[in-house]
């Protein structure tokens, strides 16, 4: 019994020294060229679908993008949001910086950042009909200190989001932020993302951090993404805006203004 303990005890220590690198896999999809992007700031993928859900904030608007056959299936801008709600104003979509996808209901949630620190951010869910997606509803969340909203994801705990470099929970149909802080950086988190009880945070340093899920002390992995070896063809990534994971295969959105690409790599164990 004493045996047993002891291996339970151990494995996650062992776990977390598994030493890992993310590689590129030769893949790149430069999205500006066929989409009509101009600053790419969040990214998430739709199911088991090869469409991926692109926000640009110098466009205004949210782009449904089929990257297999190049094209546009579908795109929301400003003027879509402002003319569906009396109450949204400009002021509401000049920064769409977030996206997040509810696997379970196919749910999108759409979270714009204020210009100015003091006005509040808006965050609009859009929901799947026969014909693709249509915008539903809106929350302005009041958020303690500066209105920043500059991440949001969908994890075991609901809706998180990221107000400059804390994560907290919050709840779309109260409308409500949870004061605990379950998660802080000394960095402004740009993208969160969960998969499979690992919580991943894309920072503006160029960082990727690992967590495991509800683990937030340390992370297990840390890496810096303008470090990656260079391959044939590779351009080193010095924008990394958005985040996807899928089993081992981890796609990084670079937001360059005019140049942004989807970059797959792929996370391996060292030799």
């Amino acid at each position: 019994m004493k045996k047993l303990f002891l291996i339970a005890f151990l494995f996650p220590l062992f776990q977390s020294e598994i030493k890992t690198e993310l590689v590129y896999t030769g893949r790149t999809v430069k999205i500006h060229e066929f989409a009509g992007t101009k600053d790419l700031e969040s990214v998430v993928k739709i199911d088991a679908e090869d469409i991926f859900v692109v926000a640009d904030d110098d466009s205004d608007g949210i782009f449904f993008i089929d990257i297999k056959n190049k094209k546009v299936l579908q795109a929301f801008h400003a003027n879509d949001f402002i003319s569906r709600f009396s109450k949204i104003k400009s002021k509401h979509t000049k920064e769409f910086e977030g996206l997040c996808y509810d696997y379970n209901t196919q749910n999108i949630y759409l979270a714009n950042s204020p210009l100015n620190s003091k006005e509040s951010p808006a965050i609009f869910l859009l929901k799947r009909n026969f014909y693709g997606y249509k915008i539903e509803d809106y929350r302005i969340p009041l958020i303690t200190g500066e209105n920043q909203l500059t991440a949001i994801a969908y994890s075991p705990f609901g809706i998180l989001i990221a107000n400059g470099s804390e994560v907290k929970k919050y709840d779309f149909d109260s409308n409500v932020v949870d004061n605990e802080i379950i998660l802080s950086l000394n960095e402004v988190i740009y993208e969160m993302y969960y998969f499979e009880n690992a919580f991943w945070v894309l920072t503006n340093k160029n960082m990727l951090y690992k967590y495991g899920w509800n683990q937030f002390n340390k992370p297990i992995q840390s890496y810096d993404l303008s470090l990656i070896d260079k391959e044939p063809n590779w351009r080193r990534i010095k924008d990394a805006r958005s985040i996807i994971v899928q089993e081992d295969l981890i796609i990084i959105g670079d937001g360059r203004d005019r140049n942004e690409r989807l970059i797959y790599l792929q996370e391996k164990e060292m030799d």
